[in-house]
């Protein structure tokens, strides 16, 4: 199979799947948190199968418009930036949940927290160290949430990438 006579944009098909992963993923999200499941809960942990999947889609979709051709660094590239749309747009609508729609979410979090701190045989100066380290940080949650998604969408394209590319030979051209 040749592939065609203009390479797709890797922007354009990781803007399309990052979209798509990043609404699958929050309307999951929004499910979970209207349920009133704690973060702690492994159905949380799913999300992390959809960002794979929405990787692996962006990377076939990719490979399937430039004729079942997709080099490593165009895998990485679709990979990386799917990952970071994804991430921006859970970010922003989990920040204007969180901040509009059900500001106890993040109460509930810390409450989690203070839990497993006590459970862990933190003392109180401890935990109140890190409540307050944690509050301090809500703020940057957005970026935060936006950078890791990033992080562990870069990483998961190093190996999906390898797994998924299909480089045209050299006598085809």
């Amino acid at each position: 199979m040749q592939p065609t006579s203009t390479t797709p944009s890797t922007a354009r098909v990781a803007l399309k799947a990052g979209l798509i992963t990043g609404l699958v993923m929050t309307v999951y999200s929004l499910i979970l948190n209207m349920a009133g499941l704690p973060q702690s809960s492994p159905l949380h942990y799913l999300s992390f199968l959809m960002l794979v999947g929405g990787l692996v889609y962006g990377m076939r979709d990719f490979k399937g418009q430039n004729g079942g051709f997709m080099s490593y660094g165009q895998g990485l590239g679709v990979g990386t930036l799917t990952a970071g749309v994804a991430g921006l747009l859970s970010s922003l609508v989990s920040t204007f949940y969180v901040k509009f729609v059900d500001p106890t979410v993040l109460q509930r979090t810390m409450d989690e927290q203070r839990v497993k701190m006590e459970e862990r045989g933190m003392s109180d100066a401890q935990i109140e160290q890190a409540v307050k380290l944690a509050e301090s940080m809500t703020g940057f949650s957005f970026l935060i949430a936006t950078l890791v998604m990033l992080f562990f969408g870069f990483l998961l394209s190093l190996v999906i990438a390898a797994i998924l590319k299909r480089d045209q030979d050299v006598f085809d051209a």
